[in-house]
């Protein structure tokens, strides 16, 4: 719902574009934009690990 309020009306969010795309069917651009975000949260989950061990010794 935020992403409709944020969004003006020539532009689309990141949400939004995905929705749409969706719908009509799924493309690779949304397979690749999906394995980007999975990609860049696994990377920061474990930057997160490393650094919270380096810090309790």
């Amino acid at each position: 719902m935020i992403s409709f309020f944020n969004a003006g009306p020539e532009n689309a969010t990141l949400p939004i574009y995905i929705w749409g795309a969706i719908r009509r069917g799924v493309s690779p651009e949304i397979n690749a934009i999906a394995t980007l975000m999975i990609g860049a949260v696994l990377i920061a989950a474990i930057l997160s690990l490393l650094f919270n061990r380096q810090k309790q010794h």
